[in-house]
């Protein structure tokens, strides 16, 4: 295969790929929720869920809370 074939093909590759992209929804665009434990211990490291700013707490149950960054 000549060198001018190989990036005829590269080129047409990478259009395929950013029309694909372009087509795709963005994954921010959606709400993401985890549930996550309002506090857990792992070895000797204590976890607090995220409070920052953008972060939401849209539930919560006796053993977890539910976050959405937004």
């Amino acid at each position: 295969m000549s060198r001018a074939t190989v990036r005829v093909a590269l080129c047409w590759a990478a259009v395929a790929a950013a029309v694909a992209l372009t087509q795709a929804p963005s994954a921010a665009q959606m709400v993401m929720m985890a549930p996550i434990e309002a506090h857990y211990r792992v070895g000797g490291f204590d976890y607090l869920p995220p409070a920052g700013e953008g972060w939401r707490q849209v539930g919560s149950a006796p053993n977890e809370v539910h976050l959405v960054y937004a």
